[in-house]
């Protein structure tokens, strides 16, 4: 249980998510529930009140810097980096007109309904867009 709200923690800042959106983020979204370690069939969803306890006990004992400083440490030894992020949802995406949203692919960019896009920037503050399946 420790490492699953962890890993929430970890998804609920990367995200900028309330409490509350983290753990509907958690029903609504596959791919947060397997980085959490949350299986439907035989693990509940932590509720808010969980996540909610589970931070605040991180910030009492100011332990919230000395994790992300080592899965930032982590990742750097293996050649990655992370940054605060937005979610999307691309049923939002699909009512702005966004071609690849319709069911249409746009060979371009290869994206199609059900996936998720990303904007991302590297060092030289070129804009990268990447999609990955939701």
């Amino acid at each position: 249980m420790l490492a699953t709200v962890l890993r929430i923690h970890l998804q609920q800042q990367w995200h900028s998510l309330s409490d509350s959106a983290m753990e509907e983020a958690l029903i609504e979204v596959p791919t947060m529930r397997r980085f959490a370690g949350i299986d439907l069939v035989s693990d509940r969803i932590p509720v808010e009140n969980i996540i909610l306890t589970f931070r605040h006990l991180l910030e009492k004992h100011e332990l919230g810097e000395q994790i992300f400083d080592t899965v930032k440490a982590h990742l750097s030894a293996q050649g990655m980096t992370m940054r605060q992020g937005t979610l999307v949802d691309t049923t939002l995406m699909a009512g702005l007109g966004f071609p690849w949203f319709r069911g249409q692919v746009d060979r371009s960019h290869a994206m199609i309904l059900g996936m998720s896009i990303g904007d991302y920037s590297d060092q030289d503050k070129t804009s990268v867009h990447g999609a990955t399946k939701a």
